[in-house]
C-alpha cells in the first residue's frame, strides 16, 4: 500500500500541481516559546536571588508580528508569595501587566498581551518581583523564590513580509535559527531518488543542521511541490517552474508558485546531471563563497574536499592539550556583579568517548576571585555539572578581597556528556547579609578565564557501543566530523519518511561536529550483506516490513520481527553468563523489551548490531513496525526508562521511550 500510493503521487507533475492548488491559503507563521527556551530554568528558580529577571527573545526575521501572549502558571500556595508583594512584566521597558499576590493566589493562570507595535526583532522580557515597601532588601530576594512562576510560554504569530529572491537570505525563509526552535524544512524531488541523489539530499540537510541543529525534520515528497517554502532537486529541466534550464550546477532562489510576492520561495538545487546536483549542494556549504542574488551558477571557484582527520570537529574540544575558559568563552566574562546572586555558566563539547582510568574523574582547575569591600561576608560558590551536584566552594579564612585563588574541581567522568553545561551557583548561605546600604552590597564573584580542564590527561577509549551516545551525539559515526568512515543503507526504492529520518539524522550530524557529512557514502540495503569494507561504521535506515530490514535486524541475535511487530528473544546461555558475571538478572533486559513490545505494537525502534562481516565496526538500524512513521531523531531523544546507564536497543511510542541492554556490546577503542 505505502508503495502503490508513491507511485499515484509520481504521476501527479509539478504543473498541474501548481494549477490545482494557486488558491492555497498562506498560513500565517507562529512559535511558542517555553520560560525554559528563553533561559528560565531550574537554575534560575533554585538559585536566583535579583528581584528582576531578563529573558532576550527575538520574532522571526521573515515576519510582522501580529500577535504575541505570554502565558504564566504561578504558584497558587500563599508560601511561595510570603516575600514578594506584587510581580510586574515588562517589554522592551514598557510595563505590560502587574499581578498582585491576592489575585495570583485566587488565579494563577495569567494570559498577558503584549502590543505587536512593542515588539522588534530583538526583544527583552523582564519579570520583576516586589517586595513590601520599606524592605531593606528590596533589590533582592531569597534563593528559591523565584519557583513561584511553575511555568509559562511566549506564543507570537504574525504576518509574512514580502522577500525579494536573495540566496544570502538563506537559511530565511527556510528557517530563521534565532527563532525556530522545531524548525521544518521540506524537500522535495522530481522522482523517486537514487543514491546519488540522495547523498545530495543528505549534504543539504548537513547545511541545514549546521546552522538550525538537531531538532530540523524533513518532511519529503516525491513529484509534487509542498505547499509552502520547500528545497527542491530537479536535475534537467525544472518541469512546471518558472525558471530556465540549469546551464551547471545551480542554486535558484524563486517565488513559490502557489505563493507570488510573499516569504514563501523554492530553493532549487540543480544540474544538468546529477553529478552537477551534487557540486550545486557543495556550493552551498562551502564556507568561503558569498551566494547573493536570485541565481548562483557554481565555476571552478569551490573549496576541495579535504578528508577530516579523527575528532577532527569544530565545535569538540581537544583532549591534546588542557583547555581554559578563555579558549572556550574567547572575550566573555564569568562575572556576577551586585549583593544577589545568580548563575554563570560554561557550556562545551568533548569527545563521547573520553576515558579517565584509573581516575573517575576529569580535574577542572578553578582560578577564582571574590571581591567584597566593606562586606563581612562573601558568597559560597556551588558547581554543578549538568545539572549534578559536583561541590560547595567555601571562602577560606583570612579571605582577603581581592586574592585569586585556585582551587581544584574533580568532574566525575560518569556526569560528563558529549555537550556539557558547567554552572557556577554564587549564593549566600543567610539572605540578611546580602542587604544593607552603599558599598556593603557591592559583591563581585570572578570565574577567571585561566581556569582549565585538564584535559590532557584523558585519552580515547569506549567499552561498547551506547545508543544514548548515539541519539545525543552521533556516536560513533560522528568520530569522523565529515561521516568519511560512514556508510548509510537505505531500500533500493525509499518511501519519504524513510527519505526524511535519513535526513534528520544527517542534520543532527552537523549539528553536533559542525561539519557538513561530504564524505558520508550511501548504498542500496541490499549490499549491507555482502559489503566486507571494514572502514566503515553502518547506518541503516527502512520500515521494519521489508524483507532486508527484517534479515539486518536478524544481524542481532536478540531481534527479530514477528508479523508486524518487533520481536526480542531471550539471549544464549553465554550472554546470561555475561551478564551474571556484571551483576544483572539473566533475561530481565529481554523480558522488560517483550513486556513493552506487547503493549505497544507500533513503535519506532534504533537497534545497535555487530555484523558478522564487520565485527569491529559499529552498526545502528532505525526502523518503524507498522504504519508507525520512521522517526526523526528528536523522537529518539529525551527521557527514556531503563535500568541500566547503557543500551542497544531504544524503543519510541508517541511520547514514551524506553531503552534496553539486552545482547553483548561489542568492544570500541
Amino acid at each position: 500500500m505505502r508503495r502503490e500510493l508513491v507511485n499515484m503521487t509520481k504521476t501527479l507533475t509539478f504543473a498541474l500541481l501548481a494549477l490545482c492548488l494557486s488558491n492555497t491559503a498562506l498560513a500565517k507563521p507562529n512559535a511558542n516559546a517555553s520560560l525554559e527556551d528563553l533561559g528560565f530554568d531550574d537554575n534560575v528558580r533554585t538559585f536566583a536571588t535579583q528581584s528582576d529577571i531578563s529573558l532576550p527573545f527575538s520574532t522571526r526575521a521573515d515576519q510582522v508580528m501580529t500577535n504575541a501572549n505570554l502565558q504564566l502558571d504561578l504558584q497558587s500556595e500563599r508560601a511561595a508569595w510570603k516575600d514578594v508583594s506584587h510581580m510586574t512584566v515588562h517589554v522592551n521597558g514598557e510595563e505590560v501587566a502587574a499581578v498582585d499576590r491576592e489575585s495570583a493566589l485566587r488565579q494563577p493562570k495569567r494570559s498577558i498581551a503584549i502590543a505587536s507595535q512593542l515588539l522588534s526583532e530583538r526583544n527583552n522580557l523582564r519579570v520583576v518581583l516586589h517586595k513590601t515597601a520599606g524592605d531593606p532588601c528590596s533589590d533582592s530576594v531569597s534563593a528559591g523564590t523565584w519557583k513561584l512562576i511553575k511555568d509559562g510560554s511566549l506564543e507570537m504569530s504574525g504576518t509574512p513580509l514580502p522577500l525579494a529572491d536573495d540566496l544570502s537570505m538563506l537559511p530565511i525563509p527556510f528557517t530563521d535559527p534565532g527563532y525556530d526552535r522545531q524548525p521544518v524544512v521540506k524537500f522535495a524531488f522530481a522522482d523517486e531518488p537514487d543514491e546519488s541523489t540522495l547523498r545530495t539530499a543528505a549534504m543539504v540537510a548537513s547545511y541545514f543542521g549546521r546552522v538550525a541543529g538537531s531538532a530540523v525534520s524533513f518532511p519529503v515528497t516525491y513529484g509534487e511541490i509542498p505547499a509552502d517554502s520547500a528545497v527542491v532537486f530537479v536535475v534537467g529541466k525544472p518541469a512546471g517552474l518558472p525558471v530556465p534550464n540549469p546551464i551547471g550546477p545551480m542554486l535558484t532562489m524563486v517565488d513559490h508558485p502557489y505563493h507570488p510576492d510573499t516569504n514563501q520561495k523554492l530553493l532549487l538545487v540543480q544540474g544538468r546531471t546529477k553529478d552537477e546536483l551534487s557540486i550545486a549542494a557543495r556550493a552551498l556549504l562551502d564556507d568561503n563563497l558569498s551566494l547573493q542574488g536570485p541565481q548562483y551558477v557554481v565555476q571552478d571557484e569551490l573549496s576541495p574536499y579535504v578528508r577530516r582527520a579523527a575528532y577532527d570537529s569544530p565545535r569538540w574540544l581537544s583532549i591534546e592539550n588542557d583547555v581554559t575558559f578563555g579558549d572556550i568563552l574567547g572575550d566573555e566574562e564569568l562575572r556576577l556583579t551586585g549583593a544577589t546572586g545568580g548563575t554563570l555558566e560554561v557550556s562545551f563539547r568533548v569527545p563521547p568517548d573520553v576515558f579517565v582510568w584509573p581516575s573517575e574523574n576529569v580535574d577542572l582547575v578553578l582560578d577564582y576571585q571574590r571581591i567584597a569591600p566593606d562586606h563581612p561576608h562573601v558568597p559560597d560558590i556551588v558547581v554543578e555539572l549538568n545539572g549534578e551536584y559536583i561541590d560547595t566552594i567555601k571562602p577560606t579564612a583570612p579571605d582577603n578581597v581581592t586574592d585569586i585563588r585556585t582551587t581544584r574541581v574533580l568532574l566525575p567522568r560518569a556526569d560528563l556528556r558529549g555537550f556539557n553545561r558547567l554552572a557556577f551557583h554564587v549564593q549566600w548561605t543567610n539572605d540578611d547579609i546580602t542587604c544593607g546600604g552603599g558599598d556593603a552590597t557591592y559583591v563581585e564573584t570572578n570565574i577567571l578565564p585561566t581556569s582549565r580542564l585538564m584535559l590532557s590527561k584523558t585519552r580515547h577509549f569506549t567499552g561498547h557501543h551506547d545508543l544514548q551516545t548515539f541519539v545525543d551525539d552521533g556516536w560513533p559515526f560522528t568520530r569522523m566530523a565529515d561521516l568519511s568512515e560512514t556508510t548509510v543503507y537505505m531500500p533500493a526504492r525509499p518511501e519519504t519518511d524513510e527519505v526524511g529520518s535519513m535526513l534528520s539524522v544527517m542534520a543532527h550530524f552537523a549539528a553536533i561536529t559542525g561539519v557538513a557529512g561530504q564524505g558520508v557514502q550511501l548504498r542500496d540495503l541490499g549490499s549491507l550483506f555482502v559489503d566486507n569494507d571494514l572502514r566503515s561504521d553502518r547506518l541503516v535506515i527502512g520500515n521494519a516490513s521489508r524483507p532486508e530490514v527484517r534479515r539486518a535486524l536478524g544481524l542481532s541475535s536478540e531481534m527479530g520481527v514477528m508479523g508486524d511487530s518487533l520481536t526480542v528473544r531471550t539471549p544464549e546461555w553465554r550472554k546470561q553468563v555475561d551478564e551474571g558475571l556484571q551483576g544483572r538478572i539473566p533475561g530481565m533486559e529481554a523480558e522488560r523489551a517483550r513486556t513493552v513490545l506487547m503493549k505497544h505494537q507500533e513503535v519506532a525502534a534504533a537497534v545497535a548490531a555487530t555484523l558478522p562481516n564487520a565485527p569491529d565496526r559499529s552498526a545502528v538500524i532505525i526502523t518503524s513496525t507498522g504504519n508507525m512513521p520512521m522517526p526523526h531523531i528528536t523522537d529518539l531523544q529525551g527521557y527514556a526508562q531503563a535500568t541500566h546507564a547503557d543500551g542497544d536497543l531504544l524503543i519510541a511510542s508517541q511520547d514514551d521511550r524506553w531503552r534496553f541492554s539486552i545482547g553483548s556490546l561489542a568492544p570500541r577503542g
